[in-house]
């Protein structure tokens, strides 16, 4: 949860409040949450000045969760094509 407080902080630095915001529920309505990681990333890391190690440490856990989804839908998709 912590994550989806630091990607809007993140995603602000650089695209202002208002894409933001369209920036965070696109891609929470979407289910993509990769560019979410990444704003978090920089939230954690611009915004709230937490080292770069502490940062990717904080959003490490998501990407963990989501490196294997992405695989099996990738194979999956494969095996539908034969």
């Amino acid at each position: 949860m912590a994550q989806v407080g630091a990607a809007p902080a993140g995603a602000e630095l650089y695209l202002g409040w208002f894409f933001a915001g369209v920036f965070t529920l696109a891609c929470l309505g979407f289910r993509f949450t990769l560019p979410l990681s990444i704003a978090a990333y920089f939230g954690a890391h611009k915004v709230w000045e937490w080292s770069w190690l502490e940062s990717v440490l904080f959003v490490a856990p998501g990407l963990l969760l989501m490196i294997p989804g992405v695989l099996l839908t990738f194979i999956l998709r494969l095996r539908a094509v034969k």
